[in-house]
C-alpha cells in the first residue's frame, strides 16, 4: 500500500511540475469521446473563467487539439502511472480480486482519487465526478462535461477547425473505402453476423472494406485490418473523414467524426437509447449524421438509400428474435420442470448453461435441430 502511495504522490508532483500558475491545467485522461467534448468546451471555458487553459495530453490524442488550434499543451505518457505498472496491477489482483479487463476502471477511479475535480488555478485538475454522477445524468452525456467544469449555461459544441490526413501510402483510393468500427469500450457489441451483412453488402458493391479491429473473424470475410495497415489512432480518424461511409457501433469515434455527415452511421444498442440523436444535439453547425437505434430487434431511423441494406439487417434480427424466443423457452421449461423425466431435466439444463457462456449478447443464439424440439415440449 505505501509503494501505491508513493507511486500516486510522484506521478502528481510529475504533473504539478509542468502545472503554469496562473492558469487552468486540464489532464485529458478521459475516452476518446469524452475528450473530444471536453477539448470543443476550449472557447467557451476560457471566456466563462477569463484565464487560459492548460492541457496535459497522451501523445496519441495530441492530435484532437490540433484540430482545434490549440497549443497550449504539454505531452506526458502516463501509462506507467495504471496501465503498464505490473507491481500495482498484481496488487490489486491479489488484494481485491481485480480483473486486468478493468483497467479503464481502476485507472479512472485513480485520477479521481488523485486530483482536483474543481477548476483551481496552478494545479492539475480533472473533469470528472464532482458535479454529475453518470447513472443521475438526465441529459445527454455530451453535455455533462459543460457542467463537470462549471459551466451551467449550455450551447452546442463547435465543430474542429481541421481534420488530419494520411498518406497515400497506405491507404490507395481512399474514397472508394468504407471504414466498419464494431467494436466499444463502453457498449454492447453486435454479434458478427450483424456486422457480416453489412460488410458483404458493401464488397458485393466493389468497395474496399476496413475494419477497425484485432479480431480475425472479420479476417475471415477478407477485409483489412487498421492495425494490419499500421494505422495510429489519428490515422483511423483520417480515413474514417476520407472514405466513403463510416459504419460504426456508438462509440467515441463517431463524435470525433461528427463532421462526417450524413455518410456516417452509428447504431445504438437498446441500453444506449439514453444518448439516442445525441450526436445531432451537441455539435453545430454541421450536416446530420445517421443515428440508428436497435431495439426489439428492429431498426429505427436507418436512412441509407438502398432499402436493400435495411431490408437485409431487419430480416436477420427477427431471426436473433425467434431464436431468443427459443432459448427463453429452455430457460422457462427447465424452471418448471419438475415433473419432467431426467433426460429433459438435463437437456434443459444444458441448453441454458451453454447460452449463459455466449460471449456476446443473446442475438448470438443457434439452436440445433435437437434443442429447438425441446423447446417444443
Amino acid at each position: 500500500m505505501k509503494k501505491e502511495l508513493d507511486y500516486a504522490i510522484n506521478t502528481y508532483n510529475k504533473f504539478l511540475s509542468f502545472c503554469k500558475k496562473d492558469e487552468y491545467n486540464l489532464i485529458l485522461f478521459k475516452h476518446l469521446g469524452d475528450l473530444m467534448y471536453t477539448i470543443a468546451l476550449h472557447d467557451d471555458f476560457e471566456k466563462y473563467y477569463g484565464v487560459p487553459l492548460h492541457y496535459f495530453v497522451k501523445p496519441k490524442h495530441e492530435f484532437l487539439l490540433k484540430m482545434y488550434g490549440i497549443t497550449n499543451y504539454t505531452v506526458i505518457d502516463w501509462d506507467d502511472f495504471i496501465r503498464n505498472n505490473e507491481e500495482l496491477i498484481k496488487e490489486k489482483i491479489k488484494r481485491e480480486n481485480f480483473k486486468r479487463g478493468n483497467i479503464d476502471i481502476l485507472e479512472g477511479s485513480a485520477f479521481i482519487s488523485y486530483f482536483q475535480g474543481l477548476p483551481i488555478k496552478g494545479i492539475p485538475i480533472i473533469c470528472d465526478g464532482i458535479i454529475n454522477n453518470f447513472f443521475q445524468y438526465k441529459y445527454y452525456w455530451g453535455r455533462r462535461w459543460r457542467n463537470n467544469l462549471g459551466m451551467d449555461e449550455f450551447k452546442a459544441n463547435k465543430l474542429p477547425a481541421s481534420y488530419p490526413n494520411i498518406s497515400n501510402e497506405k491507404i490507395i483510393n481512399i474514397e472508394n473505402c468504407v471504414l466498419i468500427a464494431p467494436e466499444a469500450l463502453t457498449a454492447c457489441r453486435f454479434d458478427y453476423e450483424f456486422w457480416g451483412i453489412i460488410i458483404n453488402y458493401f464488397q458485393r458493391k466493389g468497395y474496399t472494406v476496413i475494419v477497425n479491429s484485432k479480431d480475425s473473424y472479420y479476417k475471415r470475410l477478407n477485409t483489412i485490418s487498421t492495425y494490419d495497415l499500421g494505422l495510429t489512432l489519428e490515422e483511423v480518424v483520417a480515413l474514417g473523414m476520407n472514405c466513403k461511409y463510416v459504419f460504426s457501433i456508438r462509440s467515441g469515434l463517431n463524435d470525433v467524426l461528427i463532421g462526417k455527415g450524413k455518410n456516417m452511421f452509428a447504431f445504438y444498442s437498446a441500453n444506449f437509447e439514453r444518448e439516442y440523436m445525441g450526436l445531432n444535439k451537441l455539435f453545430e453547425p454541421h450536416e446530420a449524421v445517421n443515428e440508428i437505434l436497435i431495439k426489439n430487434y428492429r431498426l429505427y431511423n436507418f436512412t441509407f438509400a438502398d432499402k436493400s441494406l435495411e431490408e437485409q439487417l431487419n430480416k436477420y434480427l427477427q431471426a436473433q428474435k425467434i431464436k431468443y424466443t427459443n432459448y427463453r423457452k429452455c430457460q422457462l421449461l427447465f424452471k418448471s420442470n419438475k415433473r419432467k423425466s431426467r433426460l429433459f431435466r438435463y437437456k434443459a439444463k444444458r441448453i441454458k448453461h451453454t447460452y449463459n457462456k455466449t460471449e456476446y449478447t443473446h442475438n448470438n443464439l443457434e439452436l440445433s435441430e435437437e434443442e429447438k424440439n425441446l423447446c417444443k415440449i
